[in-house]
This record gives C-alpha cells, sequence and structure tokens, in this order.
C-alpha cells in the first residue's frame, strides 16, 4: 500500500478494478479489525503476549509439541486450548482477561479485579490443589531432584508443577504421566467451559 504513490498513473479510477489493490486493502482491514479486538485494551495485549510466551516455554520443555507447531499437526489445536488453561490457573487474577474473551459467561463482572463463578472459582483451587501435591510428591523423591515441601509456594514449585503439568497435557488423557503417582485435574474437577476444539473430544486437563 506504501508503494501505491510510486504507481499512481496505473491504478485505475474506480477501485474494484484493481484486482491485486482491493486484496491488500481487504486484507489489511481484517488485520486491522483482529488487530483492534486484542490489541486495542492494553490488559488484553500484555495477557497474550503473556501466553506467547508460555507456549514457547512449552515448546522448549516438550519436544512433541515443538513437532506438533512446526508440522501443523491437527492435535495442536487440542492441546494448546489445555495450555491455556494451565497458563491462566498459574495466575487467575493478573490473566483473566483473555479468559474473560474466550469465557465470559464464567465472570460475574467486567472489571479489575476480576470475579469468577462458582464453577471456576472450584476449577481454580483444584488446580492449586494438584500444584501443591506434585511438589509435596517430587520433595518425597530427595531435595536434589526438586523443590522442598516448604518451598511449595516458590517460584520454583510453580516452575516444578508447570513442568509436570504441560508434559502431561500435552501426552493427552492416554499419553501417560511424567510419575506414576502424578495427580491429574481430572481426578478433581473439570474445566468449566471449553477453548477451542477441546470441546469436542471432552478433552480436560
Amino acid at each position: 500500500l506504501r508503494e501505491v504513490p510510486n504507481w499512481i498513473d496505473s491504478v485505475h479510477p474506480h477501485l474494484c478494478n484493481n484486482a491485486g489493490l482491493v486484496a491488500r486493502v481487504s486484507a489489511w482491514t481484517e488485520s486491522w479489525e483482529l488487530g483492534a479486538r486484542y490489541m486495542e485494551l492494553a490488559p488484553l495485549l500484555r495477557a497474550i503476549c503473556d501466553i506467547v510466551s508460555a507456549i514457547h516455554n512449552a515448546r522448549r520443555l516438550v519436544p512433541a509439541l515443538a513437532a506438533m507447531c512446526d508440522e501443523c499437526d491437527v492435535e495442536l489445536f487440542l492441546v494448546l486450548p489445555r495450555i491455556v488453561w494451565l497458563w491462566f490457573l498459574g495466575e487467575p487474577n493478573s490473566r483473566a482477561e483473555l479468559l474473560r474473551r474466550l469465557l465470559p459467561n464464567h465472570f460475574t463482572n467486567s472489571a479489575d479485579p476480576p470475579a469468577f463463578d462458582q464453577q471456576l472459582e472450584r476449577f481454580i483451587a483444584s488446580f492449586r490443589d494438584v500444584s501443591k501435591s506434585l511438589c509435596v510428591a517430587s520433595s518425597e523423591e530427595g531435595p536434589s531432584k526438586a523443590p522442598t515441601v516448604d518451598d511449595c509456594s516458590s517460584a520454583d514449585g510453580e516452575r516444578h508443577a508447570w513442568e509436570v503439568l504441560v508434559t502431561r497435557v500435552v501426552a493427552g488423557p492416554n499419553g501417560g504421566t511424567t510419575r506414576a503417582n502424578a495427580p491429574s485435574l481430572n481426578d478433581e474437577a473439570s474445566p468449566p467451559g471449553s477453548l477451542g476444539s477441546s470441546a469436542h473430544d471432552g478433552t480436560t486437563l
């Protein structure tokens, strides 16, 4: 579009007769509308940047996820909703803006601080219990392998729980666990709603 003034003599007075220009203007309009939806609000933009960073971290942690992304595997679109859930559950208050756009019926307000409905509150509580159980279970294997029980609420403990759970959700419900006794969110609760195609296979974290 920036080059159009340099070729103005070649542009037909009727826009519809400029197929290439029409295609570019249409693409620009669609991009602008999409950008306005997700980038105008600073909290939403921060949340999107954060989830993109989390997905890149998950790619480095789980080679199978990196392969899905590189190959555009259809299973990727079952895994991504699970990763979004894990990302949100880690810090629900500061990451609520994106989930509020995706699942507005589970929020009882449209301002900060976010107010979740009872089902989402139960799911958040279940995630915290599972994360704590993972930290406690790993600490029993030896201090050199994982954070101690006292550190379960620390950054190390949270990172350890994230690594175990993200490996689990990439593998899927039939993919086994990283530990024989690793707890699952399926044991406690199901996510309150669906993100993308995860609704069609009944998949939960």
